[in-house]
């Protein structure tokens, strides 16, 4: 169980990361070179389309799974003994 919670949050967390590197590194550079009404345009026409299932699921479980991945497993790190001095 450990196992497969670790890797589903890995994997979230990845998809959101690489989705934001690239956001950024193709993405804003482009809408850098637009005039101003049609930046506005063009965030808005990206917002409405990024509201979809899968983009929700990746970025509401990233935000869900990493602290529960962290209590979980920083939880069993306290009782191993070489981290007695965190107690």
């Amino acid at each position: 169980m450990t196992t497969i919670l670790l890797i589903v949050t890995a994997v979230l967390t990845a998809l959101i990361a690489g989705l934001f590197y690239a956001y950024s590194c193709s993405v804003v550079l482009g809408l850098g070179k637009l005039s101003d009404t049609e930046y506005l345009k063009a965030m808005q026409s990206i917002n409405r389309e990024i509201l979809n299932p899968v983009f929700f699921v990746s970025f509401m479980g990233t935000a869900v799974l990493l602290p529960i991945s962290t209590f979980y497993i920083g939880h069993k790190i306290l009782f191993l003994p070489c981290f007695c001095w965190l107690r």
